[in-house]
């Protein structure tokens, strides 16, 4: 069985803006990542983004959903959310670009970003100064991506990493307002955290201080 579990993101004054969605799969009664997502192909997938988004909050406007770069140039995948923007027009259907290297060429990963953004879906730059999403990849879809979000969980206070915290955090919120993106901050846990990130005015906020993923139940039997 798979189901989608749901982040809240909010904005600064902490109002419920929307979700980001990740998929989990039941084994052994626990549910976990998939060990091989890959086995999960688009046609199932949309059925089951179609019944999660069908039961969220009217107030939950933006739905997220991350793909890697080999499923992000997929055909059948910028269907999917093609699918989703048309079937659900009073929401704002995110696809979030991992920063995982998966052997896209960006020229390929440029024209998947340039189709999704003419089914009007908004394209996000995942977890932006790390891995394959660093400042080449914003100025190669800098055209399509609508916002850059920036992963505080890739830094950790316990491993000295914190020194970097704040150069890179305003690298990417300097970054946002010059290319006029909007600039999302994730993995905020602590209050510390969330002071640290306040001085870079970001549009949206996510972490284990507001939400933990949750399970989000769907009507029916979907897988």
């Amino acid at each position: 069985m798979i189901r989608y579990f749901g982040q809240a993101q909010y904005s600064p004054k902490r109002i419920l803006m929307g979700y980001e969605l990740f998929l989990r799969e039941r084994v052994a009664q626990q549910w976990r990542f998939p060990a091989n997502l890959r086995q999960y192909g688009a046609r199932e997938l949309t059925q089951l983004a179609q019944a999660t988004i069908a039961v969220l909050e009217p107030a939950a406007k933006i739905v997220s959903i991350n793909l890697d770069q080999d499923q992000f140039i997929d055909p059948d995948f910028v269907q999917m959310f093609a699918q989703l923007a048309d079937q659900f027009p009073e929401r704002i259907i995110v696809v979030e670009l991992t920063e995982h290297e998966c052997g896209g060429a960006l020229a390929a990963l440029r024209q998947a970003a340039r189709q999704y953004v003419q089914h009007h879906v908004y394209v996000c730059l995942d977890d932006v100064g790390s891995g394959a999403n660093g400042s080449t990849m914003a100025s190669v879809l800098n055209e399509f991506v609508t916002e850059y979000k920036f992963a505080l969980q890739n830094f950790s206070e316990r491993d000295g990493s914190v020194a970097d915290l704040l150069p890179q955090l305003a690298t990417w919120a300097q970054r946002a307002k010059q290319d006029k993106k909007e600039f999302v901050v994730e993995g905020i846990e602590t209050t510390r955290n969330l002071k640290i990130v306040e001085q870079f005015t970001p549009n949206l906020i996510q972490g284990y201080l507001f939400a933990k993923p949750v399970l989000i139940p769907v009507a029916g039997d979907i897988f």
